[in-house]
């Protein structure tokens, strides 16, 4: 599980990559950071906003979800020590 979260957390960052490869086309090649890197160069700041707020609650959602399951995982682990597994 915290493979996936960090892989995703990784592919959201893979902005230059996706620019690079797939272009910068609204409406066809659209991607959250693509999407906030073409509303801020055109000027629609509500919008950037809004997308950059998305993202942010998308990066807090997967940094909770895997600060819980790691120290869940952590602390069964360490229970298991404590009682001579």
């Amino acid at each position: 599980m915290a493979g996936v979260v960090i892989s995703w957390a990784r592919a959201l960052g893979e902005f230059g990559a996706a620019l690079m490869l797939a272009g910068a086309t609204q409406f066809k090649t659209t991607i959250l950071p693509i999407a906030l890197y073409l509303n801020m160069s055109t000027g629609d700041l509500d919008i950037a906003l809004a997308v950059a707020t998305i993202l942010i609650i998308i990066s807090i959602i997967s940094l909770v979800v895997f600060e819980f399951l790691g120290g869940r995982q952590l602390s069964l682990s360490r229970s298991g020590i404590q009682a001579g597994w």
